[in-house]
């Protein structure tokens, strides 16, 4: 019953991206010093996810679903604004933390939708 709820598959789907994104990020910041290491990424969750999901979304108002979190402007950035080094390591430290704090906001997100969704679960089965 548990696993065939859309809400807590996406939660799923969520918390396992940014599992695979944190290691990515932390090989991104354990070769920061390595000569010729070009940093690495992962493409947004939202492009990942299934079509389904995001057909159910549907908004009540103008405004009802404008986000304007960190990761708008660490997207917006072109892919020259990337320096590199004079080893040819592209790594930035800077960059690299900024994604960790979008990830853990993304992680803290699935936990969260997870823990309300097993609250209304346990409300609606009787046990509180």
């Amino acid at each position: 019953m548990i696993n065939n709820l859309s809400l807590l598959r996406l939660a799923g789907s969520l918390s396992s991206h940014t599992a695979y994104r944190h290691n990515v990020i932390a090989e991104n910041i354990a070769n920061s010093d390595t000569p010729g290491y070009k940093a690495r990424d992962v493409s947004d969750f939202s492009k990942s996810i299934e079509p389904r999901f995001s057909e159910d979304l549907r908004t009540t108002r103008a405004r009802h679903m404008v986000s304007s979190d960190v990761r708008a402007t660490l997207k917006s950035y072109p892919d020259s604004f990337q320096t590199t080094s004079p080893n040819g390591n592209s790594v930035s430290i800077e960059t690299e933390m900024l994604r960790m704090a979008v990830n853990r906001q993304d992680f803290d997100r699935a936990l969260t939708t997870y823990k309300s969704a097993l609250s209304i679960l346990r409300t609606s089965v009787g046990r509180v």
